[in-house]
């Protein structure tokens, strides 16, 4: 045994603190340890391999020391409530690990075996044995028990890294009413809960939390509690230790951080330092709430009465806690062909260029899954003498959903998240990644183009502007209680009166009609249904209104011919008016009433010949909350490039998102300074971004884009359930041979009734 491991020992090292372990997942497959050939981590850089993966591993860094892990999925024997054994003591805030919390409450178990093996004999060495240089035994112990690379990034997210200092914990009023919480043995004050209960750090009362949807969970005595009396934070009992809790701000309706937490439990008798967790924090239930929630949807989808089915292009991918909304963009994206060659059939040719760097993290990890998705490794038929319940298919996309959120505000968290604003971030890392590969962008088979028209009501003088888009946004017009996708598209393309618009023909403001057209059709059309929209009392609602959507749609009456059209003349290039004078009367009359000169000067601009001083005085009184009101007021000039001021917080926050300064100026630009709108704007028009870097590129011509006929058959679609993009479940339908299936996370089966005249995004392919 010291003969074979001698050579290798200088390369075995011990995981530290700050070393990832992944153990769960191949770095360039989807096996696991729960995969016929297993895993094999890499004792130096802690990285798992399948087995077809570990020999060039090994002759490119020269580490060639692995502990194999190997699980066999079983079946629990079944048991009487009197033979389960004592529930063990909570320890740890982990799950799946040792003193954690069992991650397995199903119906199965799990053999675990582990191996020492060495390349390039394949040498295979019992573990544990004593025998063992000490070096590989502390190494092994030290991956065994480390939380997976893959799970500290989720809890990452999970966890206390996204709370935000509750505003109400330095001056928090505790009542003095002699009150002590013992350390055992708590119930809730209102009914008979001994579980989820509450601490209200105000009074020390002790009420249970919300129901969840599955009925779980507590009788909302505590909400009811914070709505009758106003205290407004609480800790949750069985999460405190000596590192915190979990602390709720029924009053900030979100988890939070207490800075004052140890002061404020001593205040009713709790020794933080000497308190140990009991019960699981709220990311750990949130968790286990949402793995509930996919197999609720999948009963809803009727998936045991559905047929199965299995080989290339029939993969499904896990729902990775709330990950739904990235499960069905990547099968979308992988029913495109342009995906599927530029990124799944060259991913031997990605893996051979890592060592020059030719390929990033991303490129490796979306290449891995799009030939997962195609190749039917991980969707393999069981075998008659098989058991179907203790084989694992589909596949498991950890590090991918780990760089693709890495520094993104929204992807990065627990949150589910819009569908729709994930294939745009999708796409911008698609682009860029075949920018340092030097391949063809595949989201050009998605991308068309779209013409601004607006004409001056007093001159009829018109101005085109046009602009690249990947996804076809749609209105949804309910008036009539149901609508079918063409009447969406007319309402898209209808004209529409824009108010207060400045005309540069006719020096004055006042109305305009706007219409959209399309001047470019792409091979694939994807159309989204704006189905989500804010009522009138700002709070998110869901239209659930039935559209008739045609498997053929023809969108040809919708194009038009580039810019002017015969007859029609052009409204000056001017952004407002450039020479101006303003009226000294109307600002003096303005002044009289109160409001600083600065702001006068601006609201006479904002209503110059319309309306005179009452006009003035009144837009002066709906900005006055305006942050730039009494600012200094320059007037704009249309010829200057110094005429938009970006927000430097909105500025910074964008170019934290990946992006350059130019690019962010020119995003926000475009957006009013909304931050949000130029977030979105940025990932989904990266190209036009990428001229803004140049500034003479705005007289050349437009980058080209695919056209051809307008007569689409559909091939796929998005369905949601849920009320907002915030909650719910994300199902992908795709048709192939005449048939229809649906992509319930990693269940895949034939479906029955598609349910297309609900969906959210719709995947067209041009038929001609």
């Amino acid at each position: 045994m010291a003969e074979i491991l001698q050579p290798h020992l200088s390369k075995v090292r011990v995981p530290k603190g700050g070393d990832k372990v992944y153990k769960d997942e191949c770095v360039y497959s989807f096996d696991s340890p729960e995969s016929p050939g297993g895993l094999y981590v890499c004792m130096n850089t802690f990285i798992g391999l399948g087995k077809t993966y570990v020999s060039r591993h090994a002759e490119r860094t020269g580490n060639c020391v692995f502990l194999h892990l190997k699980t066999k999925k079983k079946k629990k024997n079944v048991r009487t409530e009197s033979d389960e054994p004592e529930k063990k003591k909570v320890t740890r805030m982990a799950i799946g690990v040792e003193g954690g919390f069992d991650a397995n409450t199903a119906q199965f178990e799990y053999e675990e075996k582990q191996t020492i093996v060495i390349l390039p004999s394949w040498t295979v060495l019992e573990y544990p044995d004593e025998n063992l240089p000490n070096i590989i035994q502390r190494s092994a112990v030290g991956i065994l028990s480390a939380d997976s690379g893959s799970r500290v990034e989720q809890f990452a997210a999970w966890e206390e890294g996204e709370r935000k200092l509750s505003r109400h914990a330095n001056d928090l009023v505790q009542l003095d009413n002699n009150k002590k919480i013992p350390p055992t043995g708590w119930k809730c004050e209102k009914c008979d809960l001994t579980n989820n209960l509450w601490l209200n750090l105000t009074d020390g009362s002790v009420l249970c939390g919300r129901k969840h949807w599955d009925g779980t969970g507590g009788n909302d005595h505590a909400i009811e509690y914070f709505r009758e009396t106003g205290y407004p934070l609480c800790v949750k009992l069985g999460t405190i230790t000596p590192s915190g809790a979990d602390v709720y701000s029924y009053a900030e309706d979100e988890m939070v951080i207490d800075p004052k937490l140890k002061e404020h439990l001593a205040h009713f008798g709790i020794n933080m330092m000497t308190s140990e967790k009991t019960e699981k924090s709220m990311s750990e239930l949130e968790i286990e709430l949402n793995e509930r929630s996919a197999e609720w949807a999948s009963m809803q989808e009727t998936g045991s009465q559905l047929e199965p089915v299995y080989g290339p292009g029939f993969t499904g991918i896990h729902n990775l806690g709330n990950s739904c909304y990235m499960n069905v963009i990547l099968q979308m994206l992988f029913n495109i062909p342009d995906f599927c060659s530029i990124f799944a059939n060259n991913f031997e040719m990605f893996l051979n260029s890592i060592d020059s760097n030719a390929a990033d993290d991303f490129t490796i990890q979306f290449s891995k899954l799009g030939r997962a998705l195609l190749n039917g490794e991980y969707s393999k038929k069981p075998q008659p003498e098989e058991d179907a319940e203790l084989l694992d298919f589909g596949i498991k996309p950890r590090l991918l959903r780990s760089i693709v959120g890495r520094g993104h505000i929204e992807f990065s968290t627990k949150r589910q998240q819009d569908a729709h604003e994930f294939l745009l971030h999708i796409l911008s890392l698609v682009e860029r990644s075949v920018r340092v590969i030097g391949a063809n962008n595949p989201s050009d088979a998605m991308k068309f183009r779209v013409q601004e028209r607006v004409e001056c009501t007093l001159t009829k003088k018109v101005r085109y502007t046009s602009r690249d888009e990947y996804v076809f946004s749609l209105p949804v017009p309910v008036e009539s209680g149901t609508t079918s996708l063409q009447s969406c598209v007319e309402a898209w393309a209808a004209p529409e009166i824009v108010t207060d618009f400045y005309s540069s023909a006719a020096k004055t403001k006042t109305n305009a009609l706007k219409s959209s057209s399309l001047i470019s059709f792409p091979d694939f059309f994807v159309c989204q249904l704006k189905r989500f929209t804010v009522a009138a009392d700002w709070t998110a609602k869901k239209l659930d209104v039935l559209v008739d959507v045609p498997t053929i749609l023809d969108l040809s009456a919708f194009k038009k011919s580039e810019g002017l059209e015969p007859g029609e003349e052009e409204l000056p290039n001017e952004s407002g008016p450039s020479k101006i004078t303003l009226d000294e009367n109307i600002i003096g009359q303005l002044m009289d009433m109160g409001f600083p000169r600065e702001a006068c000067r601006r609201a006479v601009y904002n209503t110059m010949n319309s309306g005179g001083a009452e006009a003035a005085a009144e837009w002066a009184m709906q900005h006055v909350g305006d942050p730039d009101f009494s600012d200094p007021f320059t007037i704009p000039d249309g010829s200057q490039k110094q005429g938009f001021q970006a927000n430097p917080e909105s500025l910074a926050l964008i170019v934290s998102l990946g992006f350059t300064e130019n690019q962010a100026r020119a995003a926000l630009k475009a957006t009013d300074n909304n931050v949000e709108r130029a977030a979105e704007y940025a990932f989904s028009h990266s190209e036009e971004l990428d001229r803004a870097e140049e500034p003479s590129s705005s007289n050349q011509q437009q980058v080209k884009v695919r056209d051809g006929p307008g007569i689409y058959e559909l091939v796929g679609f998005v369905s949601h359930m849920g009320s907002s993009t915030s909650v719910g479940h994300y199902v992908w339908h795709v048709r192939k041979d005449d048939s229809w299936y649906i992509f319930n996370d990693e269940k895949v089966a034939v479906s029955q009734n598609p349910p297309k005249s609900s969906a959210y995004l719709y995947l067209y392919r041009r038929k001609f």
